[in-house]
């Protein structure tokens, strides 16, 4: 935003400055505030609204910040705010702490934004998911494996129990698959 803006919107006086979830109608000579919508927000004092990033929500009309989806949600950029679950035989497991700093004793908020997932990972073999939002996937029985993406434990028998061990989502949400030692071994990051 120019200086001239900013001046006629925050501090001129006689004017107000834009609320948080709010933009100016205009960025010189603005006349009132307008709400940001769903799928955006506003920090205030400005006569913009940003998309709301992937990986986090903007459900209210007057957003301020964006908040990362919870484990078992995605969100992809553009999607109009909100976050969508996964579906049976997927997971997420992205836990995001908040992004502070401790700083010679002291609490900080870092300027990075750091948000939740932007997808769900297929549950590896020999597991299974039969609800939607999963934050993991159930083993087979003992002896038992299943085809990747299996959505119920029917899916779990004696005749499929080869293949990934285990199946882990990375810190930054892509997903990771860890095949048996005496299988090939493959990393997908």
């Amino acid at each position: 935003m120019s200086p001239i803006a900013e001046q006629t919107t925050k501090y001129v006086t006689g004017c107000t400055t834009v609320a948080p979830g709010h933009r100016a109608n205009a960025p010189i000579g603005a006349t009132a505030q307008l709400t940001c919508g769903k799928g955006s927000y506003s920090n205030g004092a400005t006569d913009t609204c940003t998309t709301c990033p992937a990986g986090s929500k903007c459900t209210s009309t007057r957003t301020e910040e964006p908040a990362q989806c919870e484990p078992g949600t995605y969100s992809n950029a553009g999607n109009g705010g909100s976050c969508t679950k996964c579906s049976k035989g997927t997971f997420n497991s992205v836990r995001v702490l908040s992004s502070f700093s401790l700083f010679l004793g002291v609490l900080t908020r870092l300027s990075e934004k750091i948000y939740g997932a932007t997808g769900c990972c297929s549950c590896c073999s020999g597991t299974y998911s039969d609800s939607t939002s999963a934050t993991s996937c159930a083993s087979c029985p003992s002896g038992q494996g299943s085809a990747p993406g299996s959505r119920s434990a029917s899916s779990c028998s004696a005749s499929n129990r080869n293949g990934v061990s285990s199946c882990n989502q990375s810190s930054n949400g892509s997903c990771r698959e860890y095949s048996l030692p005496f299988s090939h071994t493959s990393i997908y990051d």
